[in-house]
C-alpha cells in the first residue's frame, strides 16, 4: 500500500521540479512604451499649440540624436579601418578568440575590445527614445530643456567612450612607429 502512495508523490514532485517556469520579464521596450503611454495621457488635455511644440521638439531631439550617433559611428568605422591597416602593415596575426576569454594585455586585442565596446554604446544610444516629462502645460519649456540635458549628458558619455577607443588605437600606432 505504501508503494502506491509514494509513486504519485514522486511523480508530482518530479513534474513540478522540472516543469518550465514562466516569469514576467520587463524589457527596456516595455518601459519606454509605458512612459509613452503615460506621456500621451498627460498631454491629451494640452492645447493644440503646446502639442505641436512638443511634437516639433521630439522630432528635433530624435534627429539630433541620429546625427550624433551617425557621426560617432563614422569615427568608429574609421578607427576600425586604421586598426585593420595597422595589423596588415605590421603583419600581425590577428588572433580570433571565442568572445568569452580576452587577453587585454595584448595591445591589438585591447584595441579591438574598446572599439567594439564603443560600437555597442553608439548602437544603444541610437536606439534610445527620449520621452518628455509632462508635468504640466505651463512647464513645457522646462520639460523640453530637461530632456535635452539628459540627451546631452548621454551623448557626452558616449563621446568619452569613442575617445577612449581612439586614444587606445592612437597609442598603439604611435608606440609601434618609434
Amino acid at each position: 500500500m505504501k508503494k502506491y502512495l509514494v509513486l504519485p508523490f514522486l511523480l508530482l514532485t518530479f513534474y513540478f521540479l522540472l516543469a518550465p517556469s514562466t516569469f514576467a520579464r520587463t524589457t527596456p521596450e516595455d518601459i519606454v512604451n509605458a512612459q509613452k503611454s503615460s506621456y500621451q495621457q498627460s498631454i491629451r488635455n494640452y492645447s493644440t499649440t503646446s502639442k505641436e511644440k512638443l511634437n516639433l521638439w521630439e522630432k528635433k531631439i530624435e534627429t539630433f540624436n541620429d546625427l550624433k550617433c551617425a557621426e560617432l559611428e563614422h569615427i568608429l568605422a574609421t578607427q576600425g579601418l586604421i586598426l585593420d591597416e595597422f595589423i596588415r602593415r605590421n603583419e600581425i596575426e590577428d588572433k580570433m578568440t571565442d568572445g568569452k576569454t580576452r587577453n587585454l594585455g595584448d595591445p591589438i586585442e585591447n584595441a579591438r575590445y574598446w572599439l567594439t565596446y564603443a560600437h555597442e554604446a553608439v548602437a544603444f544610444q541610437a536606439a534610445k527614445t527620449y520621452v518628455f516629462n509632462a508635468t504640466g502645460e505651463s512647464a513645457i519649456n522646462q520639460n523640453i530643456t530637461s530632456t535635452i540635458n539628459v540627451m546631452s549628458g548621454d551623448i557626452n558619455i558616449l563621446k568619452g567612450k569613442v575617445q577612449k577607443s581612439q586614444t587606445i588605437i592612437k597609442d598603439l600606432v604611435n608606440k609601434n612607429e618609434l
